[in-house]
């Protein structure tokens, strides 16, 4: 196991959580609303569906299911336009105190993540479950083909009809393994 490549994936984590939280605060401040105790949670969420559903979108050149992300979004926008607030752009994005331990939290499961995937004592690779390695090439089909189907198919991908699955997730591993082309099977 190398410590470099450990390090990299953590700082990555670390800054792509930073990253949703900025867009769901974003998104979030468009709206006049009282402060909650699910309001981390919330900016997490939509910063999550908006950074996933925007990598689709891109790769897909709009012919992806999660556009329906962005149509539901602008029409709860649209819908709620009397409550918009229109002083978002004066209000600076704050971080809300649970941040902290949201971090440490991932600092944790990052950890015990990886005593699932490497053995502590001599760094080997542990053996994943087959899942994952469908999931991983699925993942790597979609950021190579930008075709939205449950099929692995390079050579004949003229069905490129889109079906139902769960793309989120599987669009959600493609945008991480775009930066981390060299372990698609961690993912």
């Amino acid at each position: 196991m190398n410590p470099l490549f450990v390090l990299k994936i953590y700082v990555f984590l670390l800054l792509s959580f930073f990253f949703i939280y900025t867009v769901g605060s974003f998104f979030n401040s468009f709206f006049l609303q009282k402060r909650t105790t699910y309001e981390l949670f919330q900016k997490l969420t939509i910063g999550l569906i908006t950074v996933v559903s925007a990598y689709a979108i891109y790769n897909t050149s709009g012919k992806t299911i999660l556009l329906l992300n962005f149509l539901l979004g602008g029409g709860l926008i649209l819908y709620n336009k009397k409550q918009i607030n229109l002083k978002f752009f004066k209000k600076r994005i704050r971080i809300d105190k649970e941040v902290k331990y949201v971090v440490i939290a991932l600092t944790i499961l990052y950890v015990l993540q990886l005593n699932t995937m490497f053995s502590i004592f001599n760094g080997d690779v542990k053996l994943i479950n087959p899942d994952y390695s469908f999931y991983s090439r699925l993942s790597e089909y979609l950021n190579i083909s930008g075709n939205e189907n449950s099929t692995i198919d390079y050579f004949l991908s003229s069905n490129d009809s889109v079906s139902p699955y769960h793309f989120f997730d599987l669009w959600l591993a493609a945008m991480v393994y775009n930066f981390f082309t060299s372990i698609p099977n961690m993912l």
